[in-house]
């Protein structure tokens, strides 16, 4: 199998289930990229809204196994019907930036929890009810966090916690493997 194989293929899933924006982003190249442990987080736009939009190419390269490639497109669909005010919204997909897999989602321009409760101004509570919150719509849902801390909490413009990279740990975990996988919902 090419190595090309798994991106065109995740496309052509990506634009059936309606969960690709390739042709609706661009992507910041003056914004300096934020590292993480699975990602590449890049600024962009989300055209025609211009919203704008957090960029997070993943750091794992998807199996070309079109069963593996429709649960990764399959979870990311269901990450777009998220809707609950402690959960960052997810967009959908794209494969165009670095030959990888990237999810969009709305950009946080106050950052994580971590680093807003170092002002001690902030009362921390507010946000630590509001990822319980999140944690139980998710888990109402049948979907595991797998990678909660203080740095996959984000603070929307009116402070709320925002619970970011939502089930992304487990499917990181199923794309590398060899064995079938219990499902991350």
């Amino acid at each position: 199998m090419s190595v090309h194989y798994a991106p065109e293929k995740l496309t052509q899933v990506a634009l059936h289930r309606g969960v690709s924006l390739d042709s609706r982003v661009d992507r910041d190249n003056t914004f300096r990229p934020l590292h993480g442990g699975m990602a590449v987080v890049y600024r962009g736009t989300l055209h025609p809204q211009e919203t704008a939009i957090a960029i997070k190419c993943l750091r794992f390269y998807p199996h070309g196994d079109e069963s593996n490639i429709d649960h990764i497109v399959r979870e990311i669909h269901t990450w777009t019907e998220l809707q609950h005010e402690n959960l960052v919204p997810v967009f959908g997909v794209v494969t165009k930036f670095d030959f990888a897999v990237s999810i969009v989602s709305e950009w946080m321009e106050k950052g994580n929890a971590f680093d807003h409760v170092q002002d001690e101004a902030v009362d921390p509570r507010p946000l630590v009810l509001g990822v319980a919150h999140g944690l139980q719509y998710l888990h109402d849902r049948g979907i595991l966090h797998g990678d909660l801390r203080s740095r996959n909490v984000l603070i929307s413009k009116d402070g709320r916690a925002l619970l970011t990279d939502y089930g992304l740990s487990p499917l990181v975990d199923a794309s590398f493997s060899m064995t079938a996988a219990a499902p991350i919902r």
